[in-house]
């Protein structure tokens, strides 16, 4: 994971225990409100990611995001992520403005958030409405067993991965080096072809690169 400076900078009273978030939801019910769940990772943050909460919070009164601490993160994407820590990503969901709550989720799954979060909605990407994913199904029972809803945005959350690894509409694979030297243009190559194995590398020289402000590392 990279290392932050002054970590204690990265605060918000948005990041709440499940204790409070348990509390809050309770009180938001009882005034009718209704209360949207949206889980994951969020390690490399991407603007297909703030879409998405975008048109979640669309959805309900009130958003809260369950976001994945780090153990379970590395034991799903392997050596070298997360690369931000679960604290500090929970600060840049909390930082987004269409987000009202989020909690640090110790647990490998989703179910155990929206058992105790009990949400009137979980809500979740249109790629997942079909999908037969056993993972997901998982997530629907307990939705279920919750009295609560199954609900989707309607963008599409991955599109842009998928014109990073060269999707749909993707353009040629661009080799490492060519991404590192031309990263001040990155909105000209956005439909490269980047794996998982290269972001985390790619982010480490981009931290490293001289910033055009000051000449000083980012």
């Amino acid at each position: 994971m990279l290392e932050i400076n002054n970590p204690a900078l990265y605060k918000s009273d948005r990041i709440i225990s499940y204790k409070k978030a348990i509390d809050l939801i309770t009180q938001l019910k009882s005034r009718n409100k209704k209360v949207g769940l949206c889980h994951g990772g969020f390690d490399l943050l991407h603007p297909g990611h703030i879409r998405h909460l975008e048109s979640a919070r669309k959805l309900c009164d009130a958003l809260f995001i369950s976001v994945t601490s780090d153990k379970f993160v590395a034991l799903r994407k392997g050596a070298g992520r997360p690369v931000y820590t679960d604290k500090l990503r929970a600060y840049m969901i909390a930082s987004i403005r269409f987000v009202d709550y989020v909690v640090i989720s110790d647990f490998e799954t989703a179910i155990e958030a929206i058992k105790l979060l009990k949400p009137d909605y979980y809500i979740k990407g249109p790629d997942y409405i079909k999908s037969k994913m056993s993972a997901i199904t998982a997530e629907r029972e307990a939705v279920a067993s919750c009295r609560a809803r199954n609900r989707y945005c309607r963008r599409r959350r991955r599109a842009a991965l998928e014109r990073l690894r060269g999707g749909p509409g993707g353009r040629k694979r661009m080799e490492f080096d060519e991404v590192v030297t031309k990263r001040r243009s990155i909105r000209k190559f956005s439909t490269a072809d980047v794996s998982d194995e290269l972001l985390k590398p790619l982010i480490d020289c981009a931290l490293r690169a001289p910033s055009s402000m000051n000449g000083q590392p980012w």
